[in-house]
C-alpha cells in the first residue's frame, strides 16, 4: 500500500439529505484502530443547533469530536464540521470561517480542496448522498493532487443526486455504504499486497493479456500510477493479494475492461492545451467553414471525448466564429468515447465551476446556465451541437465525411497494430483536405500517403493523397469465453463492488461454473445469449468462429457486429421471440467465418427460461450450428434429378437434333462470327458491371458508416428521451401538486380579501394619513380621510380622493423628491423604510390652501403570495408642531450654550479671578486665575495692614449683597504677599439676593512700576543737578591744570572723573526718557531729514568709541528723505551701534545698511554684527526695560534701558523694530519706518 506515516492520511466524508442515516451507518463499520483521523461535513439548518455530534457519538466505537478552530487532527477521532460554519484543512489543523450573514451550510467543496492542497495523495475522500452537486469540485481537486475517491452506489444511495454529480473520470471506487468503512482500514492501513513489478512474471503476464483485450500497452505507463490504480481495483473486489485478484480476473474477463479504464482515467478540462484551440480557431476552422457553406454541411469529430469537455470546447469556438451564421448550415460534432459512462456524463452536460476554469466569464455567461447547487449546465443550443455515442477505434465502422478530427492523447496508449488501424480509419473518414489533430505526447505517425504534416509543434495533419476506398478491417484480439459483469448504472467501466458486498454466485457454485464453461468451450454448436437490446451476454468460441466475429463481444450489439446476409433474418427471429416467447429458427444463410471461409449455418433461437408460462422472454439463446452438410446433400439431390430429367429429354430430342445438326453446322459458321462480335460487346459489359460492382461495394461501406452514425444518434435519441420520460412524469407530479397550490391559493386569496377589507376600515377610521399603494406605479387603492384632505395636486378640488391614481399624480408636485424614490426603492428590494421630519406641501385645513408640513412617515412592504412585493403601505404622522417647539428649544439650548461657552472661555482666560458666592456664603463658581491664586487659607489684612475682621472679608459682604471696591494684601501661593483689588456686585432676581459677584485684580505689580515711575523722576532730577555742578567744577579745574606744565598726573584724573559724569548724564537722561515715556510726556519732532546723511553722521561718532572694529555702511546712491526727528533717531541709531561694540566680542566689522523696503511706503535700517549672537532665551525680553544681557567677561555698563527706549521711539515714528540672532554668527537689528 504505502509507508506513509498514519499523520500524512486524512479521510473526508461529505453527504447531503438522507446523510445522518448513512453516517451513522458507516461509523458502525469503523474499527477501533483506526489509523487516521476523520472529517465529516453534513449539511443541516444552519439556522438550528445540531446534534449530529451526539447521533455519531452513540453508534460508533471512535471518539467524536464537533470541530473547534484550529483544532488539531488525530489519528482515530471522528471530527464533526458544524452546521453553521465553513471549514478549512491545513496540515493537520482545522480552520473555521467567521460565519457569514447568510449562515451557509459548510461547503464540502473548500473543505475538501483545502485538504488536498495539504495532503495531497495521502486524502481519502469519500461522497454519500445526497441532492445538489456540493462535493464535484472538490473531488476535481482531490483527483488532480493524486487523492483516492470514493462514492456511494448510486442505486442504494437514498439520494443518488450527490454521488451522480462527481465525473466518473474523477471517481476510484463505488462501493455500497456497508463496504466503506472496512474498504478505508484497508486501504490505510495497506491490507493490499502488490508485488514489485519489475521482476513479477504474473504481473507481466496480466499486462499482456490486457494489451491482448483491449489493445493498449500499458507496459511503459507510470509505475506509482499503475501500482495506485491497481489497489483501487483490489480494494473494489476484495482480493488481499495479487494472487487473489489474477484469479478474479480469470473468473470474470469482465475486470480487465474496468481495469483498463482505471488506468486511462484521467482528470479533464474545457480547452485542454490552448495552443491548439487557437490555431484550430484561427487557422483551421476559417478553413473548412469556407469549404462547408458551398456543401451547407460541417461535420467534426472528438474521439476519446472523456466527459465531453473537448466537444463542448469545439462545439464554443464553432458558436463563436460562426456567430450568427451558425443556422445557416447542418452542424454536427461527433464526440465518442469507448467508456459508457463518460458518455453518459457527457450527455447530461453538467459541470462543477472548477471545471470552467478556462472559460472566460462572458463565454460562461453565453454557453451555460448556474444551477441552482452551484453547478453549471450547458445550454440548449450548445447541447444541440454535440452527437455522443460509445464507440470502439479498434472494432467499429468510423463516421464518414469529417471536416476536422480530434484525437489527443489517445494512441499513446495503443499498441502499434490498433494504432495503425485508428489512423488507417481517421483517412477513411476525414474529407480531402479534413484535418486530424493528435496529443502533443502522442509518437504515431500518420502515414505520408495519405496525410501531410500541417503544424509540427501541435501535431497537426491534413487529409491529402490518394481517396481511401474502404476502412481498414477490425481487429481480432483472442478472447475466452466471458460473460458482461452486471454494473449498477453508469458506473460498471470504472469499478464496482461485487468483491464487499457479500461472497459471490461464482465462489458458491464454483465446480458448476466451470464445468459449464469448460462444456460450452468444447461444444461444437455455437451458444449466444442476447438481451432485449440485442446486447451479447455469453459467447462460446465456436458462435465467434461461425458467426465471423472477431472480438470478445461481451457487451457488445450482436446485430451490428453481424456482417453480410445474416443482419436482417436474426433481428427478425430475435424481435420474434421476445415478442411470442416461442422458438424460432434461421434456415441456412451463408456467411464468412473467422477464417474467411464461406460456410451456410442454421440458427434456432429460444427464449431465456423453460416451460410454457414463458411468453416474453427477458433475452434470447441463440444456437448456431454448420449447415455446409446439409446444404451439400440437398444440393447433389437436387443436381441429380435435374442431371436425369435433362438426360431423358435430350434422348428424346437426340434424333431430332441429330437431323438438323447438319443445317445447324452450316448456320454455325454464320453464327460463330457474330458469336465473336458477342463475345466482344460482353467482355466490355464485364469490364463495366465489374466496376460497377466495385462502386456498389464503396457504396456499401458507405452505407456501414452512415449506419454507425445513424446508430450513435439513435443513443442519443434514446437517451433523450429517457429524459423526456422522467420530464414528463415530473410534469405530471407538478400538475398534481399545482392544482393542490391552485386550492390553497384561492383559499389564501378569500382570507386576503377578508383582511383587506378589515385593512380598509382600519385605514379609514385612523387618525393619522395612510395610503395603500400597489404596483411600481404606486396606484392608490386605499386611502383614508386624513390622506385625501392633505394630498393636493395641481387642479384639485378640496376634498377629492386620490384613490386611482398614481403616487405623483395624488401628491403635490412640490412635494419631498425624495418620498418618490423611496417608494421605488421599498418596491424593489421589500425592505421597510422609516424616516422622522420629511418636508411636504400639503392642504393642511382641507381649504385648498398649501402650507409646508413636517411628517414620519413608514413606508411597509405588502408581499403577495409568491414571497414577493405586491404594494406598500403609507402610513405618516404630522410632527410640524413637535417639530417648530423642538427647533426653537434646540435655538434657545444652541443660545444658551453658546452663551456658557462664551462666559467660561471669558473666565477662564481672565487674568484676574472671579467668584461667585450665594446668600450663605457658598462658592458656586471660581475660575482658574481664583483657584491658582487663593488656593489655601488666606492671611488677608487690609490698606492699613490690619487683619480683617470676618465680616470685612469680600466674600462675607458679597453675601450680604452689598457693592464694593476695597483693596487688600494677603500671601500669594509662592507665599510673598502681594496686594490685590475686589469688586463686588450682588445679583437679584424677583427683589431676592441670588448670588454675589467678586472680580479681584492683582495690581501688585501694578504698584511696584508706579513706585518705580515716581522715583525714576524724582531720582532724574534729583540727581541731574549736583551731576550739572559736579560737571562745571570739574571743567573749570581742567581749564586751570591747562596752565600748569607739571600737573603731576592731576589732568589725567580730571579727564577720568568728567568721562563718569558724562557717562552718569546719559544713564540719568536715560532714566528721564523712561519717565517721560511712562507718562507721555516724550516730544517727537518731525522734520525732513536725508536718512543717508543721517547715518554717516552717527557713524563717525560711533568710531570714536568702538575698540578695534571696523563700522562699513550700505547706503543708497541717492537721499532717503523721511520725516522723523533727527535726534531721536539718531539716539536709537547710536544705541544700537554702542551695544554691537561692547556686547558683540569677536566681531570684527559692524555693518550699517540703509535702504527703501520691499514696499517703497517704508526705508529700512539694519544694523549688524559678527560676533557670539545671543541666545534664544534672552531674545524674547531683549525690549523689556531694565534687561541686561551678558556675554563672556562682558559687565554692564548700564541700566538695561537703552533698547527699551530705541524701540518706544521708533514706535512713536510709527515704524518697528525687530531683531535676528544665531548663536556663532551674529545679530542684526531691523528698523522699519514710514517715508
Amino acid at each position: 500500500m504505502t509507508d506513509q506515516q498514519p499523520a500524512s492520511r486524512l479521510v473526508v466524508i461529505g453527504s447531503s439529505a438522507g446523510g445522518i442515516d448513512a453516517l451513522a451507518r458507516l461509523v458502525t463499520t469503523l474499527p477501533t484502530d483506526f489509523p487516521a483521523p476523520i472529517v465529516v461535513a453534513q449539511h443541516l439548518d444552519p439556522h438550528r443547533v445540531s446534534h449530529l455530534g451526539e447521533i455519531l457519538a452513540n453508534r460508533s466505537t471512535l471518539p467524536v469530536r464537533v470541530v473547534d478552530d484550529h483544532e488539531h487532527l488525530e489519528p482515530g477521532v471522528v471530527y464533526v464540521v458544524p452546521s453553521n460554519r465553513h471549514v478549512e484543512v491545513t496540515d493537520h489543523e482545522v480552520r473555521l470561517r467567521a460565519p457569514d450573514q447568510a449562515l451557509s451550510k459548510p461547503s464540502i467543496d473548500l473543505l475538501l480542496s483545502s485538504a488536498a492542497e495539504s495532503y495531497r495523495d495521502g486524502l481519502i475522500a469519500v461522497i454519500l448522498t445526497g441532492t445538489g452537486a456540493d462535493g464535484a469540485d472538490g473531488a476535481w481537486h482531490v483527483k488532480a493532487l493524486g487523492g483516492t475517491v470514493i462514492i456511494q452506489n448510486p442505486d442504494t444511495a437514498a439520494f443518488p443526486a450527490m454521488p451522480l454529480a462527481l465525473a466518473p473520470s474523477t471517481v476510484d471506487i463505488v462501493t455500497g455504504l456497508d463496504a466503506i468503512g472496512p474498504l478505508l482500514h484497508d486501504l490505510l492501513t495497506g491490507a493490499f499486497v502488490i508485488p514489485p513489478f519489475d521482476d513479477d512474471d504474473q504481473f507481466r503476464a496480466v499486462l499482456g493479456q490486457l494489451r491482448d483485450r483491449s489493445g493498449i500497452d500499458f507496459s511503459a505507463y507510470k509505475t506509482p500510477t499503475i501500482r495506485r490504480r491497481l489497489q483501487h481495483r483490489m480494494a473494489a473486489t476484495g482480493a488481499r493479494d495479487f494472487a487473489a485478484y489474477v484469479q478474479r480476473l480469470q473468473r470474470d474477463p469482465g475486470e480487465y475492461q474496468r481495469l483498463a479504464n482505471s488506468f486511462l482515467i484521467k482528470v479533464t478540462e474545457f480547452f485542454r492545451d490552448s495552443d491548439l484551440f487557437a490555431h484550430v480557431r484561427e487557422r483551421i476552422l476559417p478553413a473548412v467553414i469556407a469549404d462547408a457553406r458551398e456543401r451547407g454541411e460541417l461535420r467534426l469529430w472528438s474521439a476519446g471525448c472523456a466527459t465531453g469537455e473537448e466537444a463542448y470546447s469545439l462545439a464554443i469556438i464553432l458558436t463563436e466564429v460562426l456567430d450568427g451564421d451558425i443556422g445557416r448550415m447542418t452542424i454536427r460534432v461527433f464526440a465518442t468515447d469507448i467508456d459508457h459512462d463518460a458518455i453518459a456524463f457527457a450527455r447530461r452536460g453538467v459541470y462543477p465551476r472548477t471545471a470552467l476554469a478556462n472559460l472566460s466569464p462572458e463565454q460562461i455567461e453565453r454557453h451555460f446556465l448556474r444551477r441552482e447547487d452551484g453547478t453549471y449546465e450547458v445550454n440548449k443550443q450548445l447541447r444541440s451541437l454535440v452527437v455522443f455515442g460509445q464507440h470502439d477505434l479498434g472494432q467499429r465502422a468510423p463516421f464518414p465525411r469529417i471536416d476536422l478530427a480530434l484525437c489527443r492523447n489517445v494512441l499513446i496508449y495503443f499498441t502499434p497494430d490498433l494504432q495503425r488501424r485508428a489512423l488507417q480509419l481517421f483517412a477513411f473518414a476525414l474529407r480531402d483536405g479534413g484535418y486530424l489533430a493528435l496529443g502533443k505526447a502522442e509518437t504515431a505517425t500518420p502515414l505520408a500517403t495519405s496525410f501531410t504534416l500541417e503544424n509540427p509543434r501541435l501535431k497537426v495533419y491534413r487529409r491529402a493523397g490518394d481517396r481511401v476506398m474502404f476502412p481498414p478491417p477490425r481487429l481480432s484480439p483472442h478472447g475466452t469465453l466471458s460473460r458482461r459483469a452486471a454494473p449498477f448504472p453508469a458506473r460498471a467501466n470504472a469499478m464496482d463492488s461485487t468483491g464487499r458486498d457479500g461472497p459471490e454466485p461464482a465462489e458458491r457454485a464454483r465446480p458448476s461454473a466451470e464445468r459449464s464453461e469448460a462444456l460450452l468451450a468444447h461444444l461444437p454448436l455455437g451458444v449466444v445469449l442476447v438481451g432485449p437490446s440485442y446486447d451479447i451476454q455469453l459467447i462460446n468460441p465456436a458462435a465467434r468462429y461461425l458467426l465471423g466475429i472477431h472480438t470478445p463481444a461481451i457487451g457488445d450489439d450482436l446485430i451490428h457486429t453481424l456482417q453480410g446476409d445474416l443482419l436482417a433474418p436474426v433481428r427478425g427471429v430475435i424481435d420474434t421471440v421476445i415478442r411470442t416467447g416461442e422458438p424460432a429458427t434461421v434456415r441456412a444463410i451463408a456467411t464468412d467465418t473467422v477464417t474467411g471461409e464461406n460456410r451456410p449455418v442454421e440458427i434456432a433461437c429460444h427464449p431465456e427460461g423453460t416451460g410454457p408460462a414463458v411468453r416474453t422472454a427477458p433475452g434470447v439463446m441463440l444456437v448456431v450450428s454448420d449447415g455446409s452438410r446439409a446444404a451439400d446433400a440437398a444440393t447433389e439431390r437436387t443436381a441429380r434429378d435435374e442431371t436425369i430429367d435433362r438426360l431423358t429429354q435430350q434422348v428424346g430430342r437426340l434424333t431430332g437434333a441429330n437431323r438438323q445438326l447438319l443445317d445447324a453446322n452450316r448456320e454455325l459458321t454464320a453464327a460463330n462470327t457474330d458469336l465473336l462480335n458477342a463475345n466482344e460487346e460482353l467482355m466490355v459489359s464485364n469490364e463495366e458491371v465489374q466496376a460497377a460492382t466495385e462502386e456498389v461495394e464503396t457504396l456499401n461501406e458507405e452505407l456501414q458508416a452512415t449506419n454507425e452514425e445513424l446508430e450513435t444518434l439513435n443513443e442519443e435519441l434514446q437517451a433523450t428521451n429517457e429524459e423526456l420520460s422522467t420530464t414528463n412524469e415530473d410534469l405530471e407530479n407538478r400538475g398534481v401538486e399545482l392544482r393542490e397550490l391552485a386550492g390553497s391559493l384561492e383559499r389564501q386569496r378569500r382570507t386576503l380579501e377578508i383582511e383587506r377589507r378589515r385593512l380598509g376600515e382600519i385605514v379609514a377610521k385612523a387618525p393619522s394619513m395612510m395610503v395603500v399603494m400597489s404596483g411600481p406605479a404606486h396606484l392608490v387603492e386605499l386611502a383614508n380621510v386624513g390622506a385625501s384632505r392633505r394630498a393636493v395636486a395641481a387642479g384639485d378640488r378640496p376634498g377629492d380622493s386620490i384613490v386611482g391614481r398614481t403616487a405623483r399624480e395624488a401628491i403635490s408636485p412640490v412635494a419631498n423628491p425624495r418620498f418618490f424614490e423611496l417608494l421605488d426603492q421599498v418596491y424593489a428590494t421589500g425592505e421597510p423604510f422609516v424616516g422622522q421630519k420629511f418636508s411636504f406641501w400639503i392642504d393642511q385645513d382641507g381649504e385648498g390652501g398649501i402650507e409646508e408640513r413636517y411628517l414620519d412617515i413608514s413606508l411597509v412592504p405588502l408581499p403577495d403570495v409568491r414571497g414577493g412585493v405586491e404594494g406598500i403601505l403609507c402610513h405618516s404622522v404630522d410632527v410640524t408642531d413637535q417639530v417648530s417647539a423642538r427647533e426653537a428649544q434646540d435655538r434657545l439650548i444652541a443660545q444658551l450654550t453658546d452663551e456658557g461657552d462664551r462666559l467660561n472661555a471669558i473666565l477662564t482666560e481672565m487674568a484676574d479671578a472671579v467668584i461667585v458666592v450665594t446668600a450663605d456664603g457658598t462658592p458656586v463658581l471660581t475660575n482658574p486665575a481664583y483657584d491658582r491664586t487663593f488656593d489655601g487659607t488666606l492671611d488677608l489684612s487690609g490698606e492699613d495692614g490690619q487683619p480683617l475682621l470676618s465680616d470685612q472679608t469680600f466674600w462675607t459682604r458679597a453675601a450680604r449683597g452689598e457693592a464694593f471696591d476695597i483693596a487688600f494684601s494677603g500671601s500669594g501661593p509662592d507665599g510673598r504677599r502681594r496686594w490685590f483689588e475686589a469688586t463686588g456686585r450682588p445679583v437679584a432676581r424677583d427683589d431676592t439676593l441670588r448670588w454675589g459677584v467678586i472680580v479681584i485684580r492683582d495690581i501688585t505689580d501694578r504698584s511696584i512700576r508706579r513706585l518705580q515711575d515716581e522715583f525714576l523722576a524724582v531720582a532724574g532730577h534729583e540727581l541731574r543737578t549736583p551731576l550739572t555742578a559736579a560737571q562745571g567744577a570739574i571743567q573749570l579745574v581742567i581749564r586751570r591744570l591747562g596752565r600748569i606744565e607739571d600737573d603731576g598726573g592731576a589732568r589725567r584724573y580730571t579727564d577720568l572723573a568728567l568721562q563718569q559724569v558724562r557717562r552718569m548724564t546719559i544713564l540719568i537722561d536715560d532714566l528721564l526718557d523712561v519717565a517721560r515715556l511712562q507718562s507721555g510726556r516724550l516730544q517727537i519732532h518731525r522734520s525732513s531729514l536725508d536718512l543717508s546723511a543721517l547715518v554717516e553722521r552717527t557713524m563717525r561718532t560711533a568710531e570714536l568709541l568702538a575698540t578695534g572694529q571696523t563700522i562699513e555702511i550700505d547706503l543708497p546712491s541717492t537721499p532717503l528723505v523721511i520725516e522723523a526727528d533727527a535726534n531721536r533717531l539718531e539716539q536709537v541709531l547710536l544705541n544700537l551701534l554702542t551695544n554691537a561694540i561692547n556686547h558683540a566680542p569677536g566681531s570684527e566689522r559692524i555693518v550699517i545698511r540703509a535702504a527703501v523696503a520691499a514696499t517703497a511706503e517704508w526705508v529700512e535700517l539694519q544694523v549688524r554684527d559678527f560676533g557670539t549672537g545671543i541666545a534664544p532665551d534672552q531674545l524674547e525680553r531683549i525690549f523689556t526695560r531694565f534687561t541686561q544681557l551678558r556675554s563672556g567677561d562682558d559687565h554692564s555698563r548700564g541700566l538695561g534701558l537703552g533698547l527699551f527706549i530705541a524701540r518706544e521711539i521708533v514706535l512713536a515714528h510709527g515704524g518697528t523694530i525687530s531683531v535676528a540672532s544665531t548663536v556663532g554668527e551674529g545679530t542684526t537689528f531691523t528698523i522699519l519706518l514710514p517715508r
